[in-house]
C-alpha cells in the first residue's frame, strides 16, 4: 500500500500541472469563443467552434494597431472622454483602466519595488509592493515624515490584499524581483530564491537595490 500511495502522489505531482494548464487554456478558449456564440449564426449562418476565438484575437490585434498611430490615439481619447461623461460608466471604466494599466506595466512606478513590512505584529514580516512614494501632502504633514504607499497582497491569491501608507523607515527594501515575490506569494512560500546575492556584488538585472542604513521603525 505504501508503494501504491507513493506512486499515486508522484503521479499527482506530474499530472496536476498538466491538468491545470489544459484547463486554463480551455477556459480561455471557451471565453474568447463564447463572445461571438450568439452572433455567428447571424453572420455566417451557423456556429463554428474556434471562429469566435479567432475573431476575438483578430479584433484585439486590429484595435492595437489602431491605438499605436496618431489618429487612432485621438479616436480612443475621444471615446474615453465620452465614457467619462456618463456618471455610472465613468467610475467603472476609470477603475478598470487603471487596473489594466498597472497590470500591463503602463505605470512604470507600479509594483517595481519589493519591501518587507512588519505585519500583523512586530517581529513578523509580510511581503509588500511599493505602489507610490508620493503620499498625499496632508498625510505626510500629519505624520511628520516621508510616507510610501504599499500594497500587501494575500496568499495564494495576490489580486486581493490591503493598501497602507507607511513611513519609509518602516519599509525594508529587499533584493528580489517583483516576479519572484509574486511566485513566493502564490506558492505560499514554497518557491524561494535559492541564490542570494553576495554582499558587495553588483545587483542582478531587474532587481531593486536595498536601501542602505534602513532600519525597521517601531511604534
Amino acid at each position: 500500500m505504501r508503494l501504491i500511495r507513493r506512486w499515486f502522489i508522484a503521479g499527482l505531482v506530474v499530472l496536476l500541472p498538466v491538468i491545470v494548464t489544459i484547463w486554463a487554456l480551455a477556459f480561455g478558449f471557451n471565453l474568447l469563443d463564447g463572445l461571438w456564440r450568439s452572433l455567428l449564426p447571424h453572420l455566417i449562418g451557423r456556429y463554428v467552434p474556434g471562429v469566435g476565438a479567432l475573431l476575438t484575437v483578430t479584433l484585439t490585434v486590429a484595435v492595437g494597431a489602431v491605438a499605436t498611430n496618431v489618429i487612432g490615439r485621438r479616436l480612443i481619447g475621444w471615446g474615453e472622454s465620452l465614457l467619462e461623461r456618463i456618471p455610472v460608466v465613468r467610475s467603472v471604466y476609470s477603475t478598470a483602466k487603471q487596473i489594466v494599466d498597472v497590470l500591463a506595466g503602463g505605470q512604470k512606478a507600479a509594483f517595481q519595488r519589493v519591501v518587507l513590512v512588519e505585519y500583523p505584529r512586530r517581529g513578523l514580516y509580510a511581503v509588500g509592493f511599493v505602489t507610490s512614494t508620493d503620499a498625499p501632502a496632508a498625510a505626510t504633514e500629519a505624520v511628520g515624515e516621508e510616507l510610501w504607499s504599499v500594497f500587501v497582497p494575500t496568499a495564494p491569491n495576490p489580486t486581493s490584499g490591503w493598501v497602507a501608507m507607511l513611513p519609509k523607515s518602516q519599509c525594508r527594501v529587499v533584493d528580489i524581483s517583483v516576479d519572484e515575490a509574486f511566485r513566493y506569494i502564490i506558492s505560499g512560500g514554497v518557491l524561494t530564491n535559492s541564490t542570494p546575492r553576495r554582499p558587495g556584488s553588483a545587483p542582478r538585472p531587474g532587481r531593486a537595490e536595498p536601501v542602505t542604513g534602513q532600519t525597521t521603525g517601531s511604534s
